[in-house]
């Protein structure tokens, strides 16, 4: 092949296209875990069905995302502590008078912020009032003593003196105080609180409701502390004065766990689409979970249940929940069996990247429109010419003086 005709097939080629952009890496898997939405129920019986949900799917082993670590609740200030640390340093300083209202002001922040309170701490404050009102005398210091020791009784019946900080006056009154306490009445509490709420009484646990009533509990005056996963602790005061009460308290949802849940209550109503819809994804990957369990409890008599695959798409289908606890153990039943068979995950493969291609400050556009081109077109035909040419002459017989290729003869 001659040059010529190399320059000729160069310039008929087209002209390479700009490689490709590098493709998208895929989105790192979710983890195996599966999260609970519940959707038109009212409150509290979304609550109670996810809890059923819940500790029935647990049971059986299936991984449920951990609400409590995914969106840990951040607490105010204790100040009240502080006020108690101050109010130590005033007995130290032989301060009554300061120590007893600094007393006062920690008990005043715990009535108004209950949730930061502990059986502990008022039990302190009034066992150490109780011993400022004794050593500042007085016609009713006893008697008025005695109300601040009771009362710490029925909060805390297992509280006792230290000997090293009490002095005899303030364990005299102390035994007078237990033995009224002993004599008080019973009560019994029942409690109307939002489903998967962990009640505290006494500073322990008693479950997360629904709870049994607590029976013989001593009039007066009791604290309840609240948690409840996704939302911010609680608390209340509760005044056991007479033979039943009823306690009643809500919580406030977490922030970013509210707008979550705000986000998943809408998907139940997509049962019937062929593809998942794009807030479901942003959900899983909030609950860190593969797994949706969504409920649609419109009507609690006949709920209809889906769970969706994230990684998969798949879904399982034609489940219901009728209300009974039974319904509750069968549709989890058939939820974990399908967990442990899932489908494979379709993963997209990742394309290697293209070589980079170089920065033209203009398009190269068609060979033939460059000057350098026909340019050495034109040199090389000058010189087939001129090959040609001496070729021929070379081959004519010559008479005298040499074949002279520039003058032709």
């Amino acid at each position: 092949m001659t040059l010529l005709t190399a320059l000729i097939l160069l310039a008929a080629a087209p002209a390479a296209a700009p490689a490709a952009a590098p493709a998208k890496p895929a989105e790192p898997p979710l983890p195996d875990n599966l999260a609970i939405f519940v959707s038109g129920a009212e409150p509290e019986a979304a609550g109670r069905l996810t809890t059923q949900l819940e500790e029935s799917l647990a049971l059986q082993g299936v991984k449920m995302a951990d609400i409590g670590t995914l969106f840990p609740p951040e607490l105010p200030p204790n100040d009240g502590a502080k006020m108690i640390e101050g109010a130590h340093q005033a007995m130290d300083d032989l301060d009554l008078e300061a120590a007893g209202t600094k007393f006062g002001e920690a008990l005043a922040f715990y009535t108004a912020n209950p949730a930061l309170a502990s059986n502990a701490q008022l039990a302190e404050i009034k066992l150490y009032q109780a011993s400022i009102t004794l050593q500042n005398g007085g016609k009713d210091a006893t008697k008025n003593a005695q109300k601040l020791l009771e009362a710490a009784l029925v909060m805390t019946p297992t509280i006792e003196l230290d000997p090293k900080v009490f002095g005899p006056d303030v364990k005299k009154v102390f035994e007078k105080a237990k033995a009224e306490v002993a004599k008080k009445k019973k009560g019994k509490i029942t409690f109307e609180i939002a489903a998967g709420t962990e009640i505290f009484f006494e500073g322990k646990s008693i479950g997360e409701t629904p709870v049994p009533p607590l029976e013989n509990v001593i009039q007066g005056q009791h604290l309840l502390l609240l948690k409840r996963k996704g939302f911010l602790p609680g608390g209340a005061f509760i005044e056991v004065n007479g033979p039943e009460v009823t306690a009643t308290a809500e919580l406030t949802a977490l922030p970013e766990y509210q707008k979550v849940a705000t986000m998943a209550a809408p998907l139940p109503l997509d049962f019937k689409g062929t593809t998942f819809p794009a807030d479901a994804r942003t959900v899983g990957k909030s609950m860190q979970s593969r797994y949706l369990l969504l409920v649609n409890a419109a009507n609690l008599n006949e709920a209809p249940v889906q769970v969706w695959d994230l990684e998969s798409k798949n879904r399982l289908k034609d489940l219901k929940l009728d209300g009974t606890s039974e319904s509750v153990t069968d549709v989890c039943a058939k939820v974990k069996k399908w967990l442990d068979h899932p489908s494979p995950v379709a993963m997209t493969p990742v394309k290697s990247a293209a070589p980079a291609v170089v920065a033209q400050s203009e398009p190269m556009g068609p060979i033939t429109g460059k000057w350098w081109f026909w340019a050495g077109v034109g040199v090389v035909a000058a010189g087939a010419i001129v090959a040609t040419s001496v070729a021929v002459a070379n081959s004519q017989p010559r008479h005298g003086r040499p074949y002279d290729p520039v003058l032709g003869f």
